[in-house]
């Protein structure tokens, strides 16, 4: 399995308990062993997709990631 797809099965599998809840970019690192910039990196792909949607709040904030329903 490839880290792209380790880091969509791992929104998978957070999905299926909690459909509504976004998560940080550090959130979804630490389990899938990424950096936080490998991560972002990997959930910008999967967002160019349409499987990932991302919530801004700034410059300086966290973004905010969940699985799409196409996800």
């Amino acid at each position: 399995m490839n880290v792209k797809s380790e880091v969509k099965f791992w929104l998978q599998q957070q999905h299926t308990d909690n459909p509504d809840t976004y998560f940080t970019t550090a959130e979804i690192a630490l389990p899938c062993n990424l950096s936080v910039y490998q991560a972002r990196y990997y959930l910008l792909g999967l967002a160019s997709e349409g499987c990932v949607e991302k919530k801004e709040f700034g410059k300086g904030k966290p973004i905010l990631w969940r699985l799409t329903p196409a996800g």
